[in-house]
Order: structure tokens, then C-alpha cells, then sequence
């Protein structure tokens, strides 16, 4: 309940746009048409109940987000040493440009520019609380104006009502002593209507897609939602405590499935670019809770192994990434900043100080930008390299079924990544009954069991289309089709209800490592769609880490019927094909995004032998730039269709692909065959139902998915 009537005499006047007489009033226009206000929102009741209380003390008093007066004083000198100094330079730089920014007077009421609108604030709010320089105060309250003076705040549905709900809080509770009390007044009617415009989303489970976030535990939009509301129950608490309970239990009900059961083995299903997206929000929320009320939320087992999949899904240039999912091949630019600053300084993660500094060095240090880089960046934490660790050459995230094996951890150095599982991970998914009323939101990831891709000599080999496509198609991987159909999920957003309640899932059935070479297989029929009829898709990789190292793929096709097998493999560079089926691609790196960018890798040649089992005749069909329906971004690239001629039931497929022709020969069939590439000897041999699989004489041994380590080889 709002208890102060001059507060409620306020409110009321900037409801029906009346005009204060203060320079700085936070005014809505005449013409503005705000949505009504539902009033509070009714909070249905949950199995398991959460209570959020504040801290002794907290209430009452601002700022009291993220930090409260001794915290900012503590900023306020820690910004001022040697060490930090030349960091917060950059941020002030990067607050000054949003400073020299003009509001737009009628933006388009969509989520991506309130997006950006909502992270301006906390930018200037804290630029202004710590150093003091009135004109960070003029931009911030310029835009608050504007914001204030939009009747939607990007729908107020989802993302853009989140991104400012989160935004206006954090300027609310920091600029709080800075701003008059109609203005306060003014923000804190704009953000309890679009506060209970989210909840009203939020508790409403019987929404329809898009905007069924409020069920979506496991998808970004659900974690930035819920923070914006959590922030803004934070900022408004003395004002409606009841009502803003509410909000926070809510919340705090909503993040629990997901500490629970999110990427329990590090991995995060939409990619590394949304990774650095929702993470973010993750520990926006987390610090945000334990800020507030004490309760710390930093031990989820997601966070414990994440810093190590930025690392192994991080290409030797500091700034490509293995691009699975709605991702990018650059990642959006830099990895986040203060994801990274986290992980250093709260999380224990001896390397994500090496990796932020290897990838600002790779992008030409581009300017910190971040609130939360600054209030959570240590400078004088050391940054230990991989190699410095000794940290194992093989990255090995099972639930997701993500495998990366790479030759080193230099610049030189070849990466294979490889991918075999459901949408989500294997935890989520066979317990999916365990989250009732869940809603099955998977949309970034991709059809892409037993898809892989191949780095080498400072450039891409093997690629995906590299780029956020609203197409998921298994066509864009480098996959099967049988008879043309593919894997289960494919539409504008994958559609992961396909893979839940299913009695089996794709998933890895071996991964070794040796000195030598190292070797992954995986089984992808349980992933197809009813129509493929397959049986059996299996995937067998194996990367030599030689001087020229390459990979070669066995893969085991089987159906229960004749079916026409298609195979895809996708790279940006141009290929050519020889008269024996081999082919080659030049210069395979995609055009760099920025004119800074580092310049183009050595103009090398990529080059690759399929051969089949007599009598299947082999085709390579024609070349093609891969163009994909997006209304978003577009990679063009280069793609191989191959086909094994005639349908079949069963077949089989042996793929070389390396850094420089050189000749390839089978000799017998499988289960029994030996592969000639170049000097080496590859064989793979059935006994006892058992295949044995050796290169130049040396048995490849193990299976670190039976191993108590994940970077352990064993028997």
C-alpha cells in the first residue's frame, strides 16, 4: 500500500499528464496513451513455496541494488588505483557516448530497441554515482524522460519491458538521492504498471508462444523477465511491500528449477552467443537476490563448470567460437565482460581472466561498456592461461553430448567440436515430467546430432551456416537426410516438445583420447523424424593430431527400408571437386565483422576424400551458397551435398578432410576396413561384437564417458 498522500497526489497527477513546474519533471505528453493498470496481480500458489525477505536493515535506505552506500564508497576509491584506474576510463568512455545519444521522440514499439534503451541506464546511473560528473545525471534523466513518455515499453509483453523494467529499477534505487520527489513519484508509477504488465505474463501459464516465458524455465527469456520484475520489487519494496512480496517470491519460485537443472555439466543448449546473453541475466539475478535479502545462489552447478565450456568452445583466434545454435561465428563480438569478471572474482575460475583478456586482446580492446564488468572485475587477479594448468586438451560436456578435442592451446593450434544429443540436454529432457506446467522452450537450439566442425591452421575447415537463423533446418548441419527428411524439431523456433516423453535420445556412445588422435562416436536415429524409417545413424570421428592434423568420419547408415542418403558439409570458403571425389576449399574464413578485426589467415587448402562400399556409386552433387531465411543476420557460405546414388537400407561412408592434398584408400569393408591417408594406417576391426579401432598400430583404448573424471581416459 502506498502510504504518503503528497506521494499518492503526485502519482496521480503524472497518471493524467499534468506538467510539474520543475525543469527536470518526469512528465508523460498529452498524447501519450498508456496501457491501464491491471492493479496486482493475482499470484497463484505453487508445491514448492519461496520466501525472499529482506536484509535487516535494507529497507529504507538507497541505493541498496547490487550495492549499498559503503559498497559505493568502496567503488569510489577502488576506481581511483593503478590498477583500475585505465578501466574506468574506458567505461566513462563508453558512458560518455551514450551521454552524446538523443532519445528518439517515437521509436518503434518493439523489444530490440527497448532492449537497448533499458541497458543505457544502469550505464549513466552508475557513471554518475561514482564519479559525479553532473552530465552523466542530465543524459540519464533524458532518458528516463523519454522512457516515461512511451505509452509501451516494447509490448510490454517480454524482452523490451524487461530490459527497462531492469533498467529504470537500477536507476531509480542508484540516482534515488539525485532526483526530486516527483520524479520518483512519476518512475514509480511507470514501473508498477509495466511491473504488473510482466507479472500478468509471468503467472499466466495458459499464455501463448511467443510470450509464454513465465513456464519457460529454462530459456532466456524467463530469467530476464523475472530479473526485471525482481528488480523493480526490489527498488519499489517501501512503497507496496505486500504487493512487492509477492512479486519476489514469485521470482525466486521461477529461478529455482533452473539452479537446479540447468546445464549441470556446464554446457548451455542455446549456443555461446546466447550463453553470454542469459548467463548474464543468470548472475544479474543471483547477486541481485543476495544483495537484498542474503540468500546466495552462486553455488548452481552451472556456474561451477561454465568459465571451462567458454574455454573449450573458444577457437584458437580469441574471438571465433564453435558455433552451435542461434550462433554467431564471432559470438556477437566479445564474450561478455562481465560474465568473465564474475567467474574470476566470485566464481573461482583460474582461466576466465586469461580468456576475457585473450579476447578483448583479439578484438583490438574494445572499450569496457558494462555496469557489472565494473562492479565485478578484480584487476589484480592473475590471469593463468591453459597451458599454465596444464588443463586436459579434451572438453567433454555429456549431458549437453558435446565433446572438443584440440591439439593445444596456442594460436597454431587444430580444434574439433562435436555434437550428439536432445535439445536441452539429456537431465532436462528425461525429466521433464518432474517440472509440471513447463513449458517446452528450446527455440535457439538446432537439429544438430552428430554435427561437427573443424578448425585448423587459423582458420575454419568445417563449418555450420555460422550465423542466428529463424529456420532450423538439419540440412544446416553437417548431417544426414534419408529420403530427404531429417531431424525432429524443424520450424521457424526448434520445437523441443518433438524430443520430450521419447523413450530413447541421439547421444554420444564413446569418446577417447590418446596421444595421437582422438575419437568420438554417435548415434543420431532417435533424433529423425517418423518417415526416415532409420535405424541406425552413427557417427564415428576421429582427429589425428599429427603435424598436418585431420579428420575422418565413419558414418554407419541403416534403415528399414531402401532410403536415398544425403550427406552436408558446409564451410566458407569456395570448393572444388576432383574426378576422385575429393574436394578442396580455399581461404576459410567468413568476412570479419569489424574494420579492426584482425587480418585474414594464410591462404591455405582444405581438402577432403569420401569414399563408399562397391556397388554405391557416389555423386558430389553442386555447390551452392548457402542462403538462410532470416529476418535477422545471414552467413553465405559454401556447402557439399553428397548422395549415395541408388537407395539403400545399409551403407556406409568414410569422409577425410585436412590442410593439404594427399591420397586416400580403403581397402575391405565394414565392420572390417583399413583407411590409407597418406603414411598412416587407419583400422577398424569387429571382435567379439566389439570394434577395435587403431591408428598406424596403436589401439585407441577407453571411454571417458565411463570415467569418474570427464577429462580422464579409462577402460
Amino acid at each position: 500500500m502506498i502510504r504518503s498522500l503528497p506521494r499518492m497526489l503526485a502519482i496521480l497527477a503524472a497518471a493524467l499528464g499534468f506538467q510539474f513546474a520543475a525543469f527536470h519533471g518526469f512528465a508523460e505528453p498529452q498524447d501519450a496513451a498508456p496501457k491501464a493498470d491491471p492493479g496486482p496481480i493475482p499470484i497463484p500458489k505453487r508445491s514448492e513455496q519461496f520466501t525472499v525477505s529482506p536484509k535487516p536493515g535494507i529497507l529504507g535506505t538507497h541505493p541498496r541494488l547490487y550495492l549499498n552506500s559503503q559498497e559505493l564508497a568502496a567503488l569510489q576509491s577502488r576506481v581511483k588505483e593503478p590498477a583500475f584506474a585505465p578501466i574506468w576510463s574506458e567505461f566513462l568512455h563508453a558512458a560518455d557516448q551514450t551521454a552524446a545519444e538523443v532519445p528518439p521522440r517515437n521509436p518503434a514499439n518493439t523489444e530490440d530497441p527497448f532492449r537497448r534503451f533499458g541497458d543505457r541506464l544502469p550505464r549513466l546511473a552508475l557513471a554518475y554515482i561514482v564519479s559525479g560528473n553532473d552530465k552523466y545525471l542530465t543524459a540519464a534523466r533524458s532518458w528516463i524522460t523519454a522512457l516515461l513518455s512511451y505509452p509501451s515499453w516494447g509490448g510490454d509483453q517480454d524482452l523490451g519491458a524487461g530490459h527497462v523494467c531492469f533498467g529504470m529499477a537500477l536507476a531509480y534505487d542508484w540516482l534515488y538521492n539525485s532526483l526530486l520527489p516527483e520524479e520518483r513519484a512519476t518512475i514509480e508509477t511507470k514501473l508498477l504498471l509495466h511491473g504488473r504488465l510482466l507479472m500478468e505474463v509471468s503467472t499466466n501459464a495458459a499464455k501463448k508462444p511467443p510470450y509464454r516465458w513465465g513456464t519457460a524455465y529454462f530459456q532466456n527469456h524467463s530469467w530476464i523477465c523475472n530479473t526485471g520484475i525482481a528488480s523493480s520489487a526490489m527498488a519499489l519494496y517501501d512503497l507496496a511491500p505486500e504487493e512487492m512480496q509477492g512479486w519476489l517470491n514469485w521470482t525466486r519460485g521461477s529461478f529455482e528449477p533452473l539452479y537446479r537443472n540447468f546445464g549441470l555439466d556446464g554446457s548451455n543448449y542455446e549456443g555461446p552467443a546466447y550463453l553470454r546473453y542469459g548467463t548474464l541475466w543468470m548472475l544479474q539475478y543471483i547477486e541481485l537476490l543476495r544483495g537484498f535479502s542474503g540468500e546466495d545462489l552462486s553455488s548452481m552447478p552451472y556456474l561451477k563448470r561454465v568459465g571451462r565450456f567458454l574455454l573449450d568452445t573458444l577457437m584458437p583466434d580469441g574471438r571465433s567460437v564453435a558455433h552451435f545454435g542461434d550462433t554467431p561465428v564471432f559470438a556477437w563480438d566479445v564474450i561478455d565482460e562481465p560474465i568473465l569478471a564474475w567467474l574470476a572474482s566470485r566464481g573461482g575460475d583460474p582461466t576466465a581472466e586469461w580468456i576475457r583478456q585473450t579476447n578483448r586482446a583479439a578484438w583490438g580492446k574494445p572499450p569496457h561498456n558494462s555496469p557489472f564488468a565494473m562492479l565485478w572485475l578484480d584487476p589484480n587477479r592473475p590471469a593463468q592461461s591453459p597451458q599454465s594448468l596444464h588443463l586436459p586438451l579434451t572438453g567433454l560436456y555429456s549431458d549437453w553430448g558435446f565433446v572438443s578435442f584440440r591439439t593445444g592451446w596456442d594460436q597454431d593450434a587444430a580444434v574439433v567440436a562435436f555434437r550428439c544429443g536432445p535439445p536441452g540436454g539429456h537431465h532436462i529432457t528425461e525429466n521433464w515430467s518432474s517440472f509440471p506446467g513447463a513449458s517446452a522452450s528450446f527455440g535457439h537450439a538446432h537439429p544438430d546430432a552428430n554435427s561437427f566442425i573443424f578448425w585448423s591452421d587459423r582458420q575454419w575447415r568445417i563449418a555450420l551456416p555460422g550465423q542466428y537463423t529463424h529456420l532450423k533446418k538439419t540440412s544446416n548441419e553437417n548431417v544426414w537426410l534419408a529420403d530427404g527428411i531429417g531431424q525432429r524439431g524443424e520450424e521457424k523456433w526448434m520445437r523441443a516438445e518433438t524430443y520430450l516423453g521419447k523413450p530413447s535420445q541421439a547421444t554420444l556412445l564413446r569418446v577417447a583420447t590418446s596421444p595421437t588422435a582422438d575419437y568420438v562416436i554417435g548415434e543420431a536415429a532417435p533424433a529423425y523424424m517418423w518417415g526416415a524409417d532409420v535405424t541406425s545413424v552413427q557417427r564415428h570421428l576421429l582427429f589425428i593430431k599429427g603435424a598436418k592434423p585431420y579428420v575422418v568420419t565413419l558414418d554407419l547408415l541403416a534403415a528399414s527400408r531402401p532410403v536415398t542418403w544425403e550427406s552436408f558439409l558446409h564451410t566458407f570458403g569456395p570448393m572444388t571437386i576432383g574426378k576422385d571425389g575429393s574436394f578442396s576449399a580455399k581461404d576459410g574464413n567468413p568476412a570479419a565483422p569489424k574494420a579492426d578485426a584482425p587480418p585474414s589467415a594464410p591462404d591455405l587448402v582444405t581438402y577432403g576424400c569420401q569414399t563408399g562400399p562397391s556397388p554405391i556409386v557416389q555423386k558430389t552433387g553442386p555447390l551452392v551458397v548457402l542462403s538462410h531465411p532470416s529476418d535477422k543476420q545471414i552467413q553465405s557460405g559454401y556447402e557439399l551435398k553428397t548422395d549415395l546414388g541408388a537407395p539403400t537400407e545399409n551403407a556406409w561412408l568414410v569422409t577425410v578432410i585436412g590442410t593439404e592434398p594427399v591420397s586416400a584408400r580403403v581397402s575391405g569393408t565394414y565392420p572390417n576396413l583399413t583407411l590409407r591417408v597418406g603414411n598412416d594406417s587407419i583400422t577398424w576391426q569387429e571382435r567379439s561384437g566389439k570394434i577395435t579401432l587403431s591408428v598406424n598400430q596403436s589401439v585407441i583404448k577407453g571411454n571417458l564417458l565411463s570415467a569418474k573424471s570427464p577429462n580422464a581416459d579409462s577402460e
